[in-house]
């Protein structure tokens, strides 16, 4: 373990459970080197931003710990000429700002399009299956990861998400996570338990049969869950037409790009991102006009 690490490491372990020190620190971040940032963010971008919102733990008050949480941002900037630059700015600063996490970066119409959609209980939804499938994400990290400290702030990642989800185990249940899912009226055929590699997870309908499952109240509730969710195949013209299907697709798009970004930034290529974007904005275009 590199002796950074080990040292966040060991004051990790420390202070646990010193909520005053990571509320201090906290409010100090968000009084000081947030403002910084913002400072930095518009002298390097000039006239290019437009406004710089802050992620996750940094706005959650018993979510944040000094030695394990990084400052995640959301950049929106004037237009797509621009992206590289706010990158490269954002890089610049990550060797200064060392606490800095992965950003997220969006055109001021792609962020005008978002809050178009966007209502309360869709952001809702759309935070718990973004929960769901972060579990697995940190479950794949930590199979991989040899790292005490990384291994430590993976399991506190999970515990988190677990918390977020209102679930003590690894059984999910549909009712409390996505009350406004629509059931299915037209079914597409899936075989439940049904395994989505959307969600990578089972979803079977109730009694559950597997102790890792999304459980729903009924076949037709796993139906309308998976021809909800972006990049299955939707029969069913009443889901098809559901506002929060658009909704997925949208926010779906918009994280897609925001890894893509950072990737041809970084010089590497990823056909298969660039491959699912593509597919996600056919069924977009797809999708029955509104009115």
């Amino acid at each position: 373990m590199k002796i950074k690490e080990h040292s966040l490491f060991a004051f990790y372990q420390v202070s646990q459970d010193s909520h005053f020190l990571h509320e201090w620190a906290r409010q100090f971040l968000l009084n000081f080197e947030i403002p910084a940032l913002r400072f930095f963010f518009q002298l390097a971008l000039n006239n290019s931003l437009s406004q710089i919102i802050i992620r996750h733990s940094l706005i959650e008050p018993q979510g944040f710990n000094i030695f394990m949480s990084d400052i995640d941002l959301t950049i929106i900037v004037k237009k797509n000429d621009d992206i590289p630059k706010a990158l490269k700015a954002f890089f610049d600063l990550k060797q200064i700002f060392l606490n800095l996490g992965e950003p997220e970066i969006f055109t001021q119409e792609e962020w005008d399009q978002w809050m178009a959609l966007e209502k309360p209980e869709f952001a809702k939804t759309w935070a718990n299956l973004f929960q769901v499938r972060k579990i697995f994400w940190q479950k794949m990290k930590q199979e991989k990861s040899s790292s005490l400290y990384e291994l430590a702030k993976i399991q506190r990642g999970l515990d988190k998400s677990h918390s977020k989800l209102h679930a003590a185990g690894s059984m999910l249940y549909i009712q409390r996570l996505f009350p406004n899912v629509p059931n299915a009226e037209i079914f597409c055929g899936i075989e439940i338990p049904y395994y989505s590699k959307y969600l990578n997870m089972w979803v079977e309908g109730s009694p559950a049969s597997r102790t890792d499952s999304l459980v729903c109240s009924t076949n037709d509730q796993v139906e309308g869950l998976i021809q909800l969710i972006p990049g299955h195949e939707t029969v069913d013209p009443k889901i098809q037409s559901h506002p929060l299907r658009r909704y997925f697709l949208f926010r779906e798009i918009l994280l897609s790009r925001a890894q893509l970004r950072i990737q041809q930034y970084s010089h590497i290529e990823n056909e298969l991102i660039s491959g699912w974007i593509t597919r996600l904005e056919s069924e977009m275009n797809d999708l029955p006009n509104q009115a």
